[in-house]
């Protein structure tokens, strides 16, 4: 930047961000159509490659070869069980285990069944 006292320089995200910001705003009102995303790409690929400092000369200059743009891809992800799930899981065996035994020593009582033959039948 240049001040009074001549060139200087300053760094950090605080002295980025009106830089960034006032280089986009120039870049929209040379290119009024470009969307969000073409400006952005601008403002990247004019960027130096070496620090990634943003150069509002070379964005409003350079006639880019090609927009390019990032695209995210979506994909669906199967839901994770969460200790809620586990724990009904675990419950409802429980209670079908419960159960089945339950049967079990009920239908030996009704039918007369020993879970272990007497001593004296043997």
């Amino acid at each position: 930047m240049v001040t009074e006292q001549g060139p200087s320089s300053f760094t950090g995200t605080s002295f980025a961000a009106p830089i960034v910001s006032g280089t986009a705003a120039l870049l929209k009102e040379r290119y009024p159509d470009d969307t969000a995303l073409q400006i952005r790409a601008r403002i990247i690929e004019s960027a130096d490659p070496g620090t990634g400092a943003v150069s509002p000369y070379r964005a409003l200059t350079q006639v880019p070869a090609k927009y390019s743009t990032i695209t995210h891809r979506q994909q669906a992800v199967e839901p994770v069980a969460t200790n809620d799930d586990i724990m009904r899981r675990c419950g409802i065996a429980v209670v079908v285990i419960v159960m089945v035994l339950l049967g079990w020593v009920i239908a030996a009582r009704v039918t007369g069944m020993r879970a272990v033959p007497d001593a004296r039948e043997c």
